[in-house]
């Protein structure tokens, strides 16, 4: 356990890392006029967010708290779903 979540935390913290270090590298193209600062920061920063992504599906989470599992049960019927709450606009025109 204590080997997954310390892969997890590593993983979080270097694509953190990668999205910060991003926008650093952005910020000297524009301080320092460098055009290669820049557009390496401006790559790094959708880079980072993927990492960001990645490492939060890669992570190990309990099955009712990811959004593919949260399907209706096989014995509930359409009526059930249905939200009995009345609808406050009135769309009889």
């Amino acid at each position: 356990m204590l080997k997954d979540l310390g892969k997890g935390l590593l993983a979080r913290s270097l694509a953190y890392a990668v999205f910060g270090l991003g926008f650093w590298l952005l910020f000297q193209g524009f301080l320092k006029p460098s055009v290669v600062l820049g557009i390496l920061g401006g790559a790094m920063i959708p880079f980072g967010m993927y990492l960001i992504v990645k490492a939060r599906r890669a992570s190990i989470l309990p099955p009712d708290l990811t959004p593919e599992d949260n399907q209706e049960p096989e014995n509930m019927t359409e009526e059930d779903s249905i939200d009995p709450t009345p609808d406050p606009i009135d769309r009889s025109r």
